[in-house]
């Protein structure tokens, strides 16, 4: 009886440290914009950021970053699960930016909205409003 504990032990603990290194993958496709709002000056016409595209699939295989209605890609990944893609925004309106695989699906989507900067204090008082009442 003890033996089986042991082993139980054992193997609880080893499964235990398996689960600890192998990455988790998402259960499905998604990208995101970091950030995902860009703020205009009073006195600017166009935006201008550092934005980061992150992906992730649950299978890995051939993706594609692409802003919407443009014939080349940003980037494409071979053979991947997950990616990275960092670049310097500039827009004066909201852009779109598409996933694809290798059979030139749409598999995910995100926009990257560009706002002005008394849109985002209004924003911020409601935001900020809403937590005094706790």
């Amino acid at each position: 009886m003890l033996k089986r504990i042991s082993l139980l032990i054992t193997l609880l603990s080893a499964s235990h440290a398996l689960a600890q290194t192998a990455p988790e993958r998402s259960a499905v496709t998604s990208l995101l914009a970091s950030p995902g709002v860009c703020v205009i000056g009073d006195e600017q016409q166009v935006c201008e950021m550092n934005l980061s595209l992150l992906w992730e699939t649950p299978v890995a295989g051939n993706y594609c970053i692409w802003i919407a209605d443009q014939p080349e890609p940003l980037k494409c990944w071979q053979d991947s699960w997950t990616g990275v893609y960092s670049m310097t925004f500039r827009s004066a309106g909201q852009v779109e930016f598409i996933m694809t695989a290798s059979t030139n699906e749409v598999v995910s989507r995100v926009e990257v909205r560009v706002i002005g900067e008394l849109e985002q204090r209004i924003r911020a008082r409601r935001r900020s409003g809403f937590w005094r009442v706790f």
